[in-house]
């Protein structure tokens, strides 16, 4: 006799998996904080999916900001793991709100490091 076990996983909790990149992943992993300050970013997306309305919008830019902010500056993982995740935290807060400026100057100056470093610009 063989037993057969299936897992339930909601599809919300999948589609969350998936669109975490691999940059955001290993911070989140490496750095207990920086997961629970992601987790209302990956909630905060399907809603905004779903309905783009402007309260969403905006508890979804400062989900981000809170977010970039605290890889940026308070993170303990290393600059090589941190610093690509708050850019593209900043990234997508410019594409929601191309007026914020805090997201604007926190993207240069981590563009700054990266040229710094000798490094090219991560585009992703």
């Amino acid at each position: 006799m063989s037993l057969c076990f299936l897992f339930f996983v909601p599809q919300s909790v999948s589609a969350q998996a998936k669109s975490v990149d691999p940059y955001t992943q290993t911070a989140i992993d490496a750095d207990k904080r920086a997961k629970e300050l992601y987790q209302p970013v990956q909630t905060l997306e399907i809603s905004f999916q779903k309905k783009t309305d402007k309260k969403t919008k905006y508890a979804l830019v400062e989900a981000y900001m809170k977010f970039g902010n605290y890889m940026m500056l308070e993170s303990p993982v290393s600059p090589r793991s941190k610093y690509r995740p708050a850019l593209k935290a900043y990234n997508r807060v410019l594409e929601l709100d191309k007026s914020n400026e805090e997201a604007a100057k926190n993207k240069k100056q981590i563009e700054d490091i990266y040229t710094q470093m000798g490094m090219p610009i991560p585009k992703d």
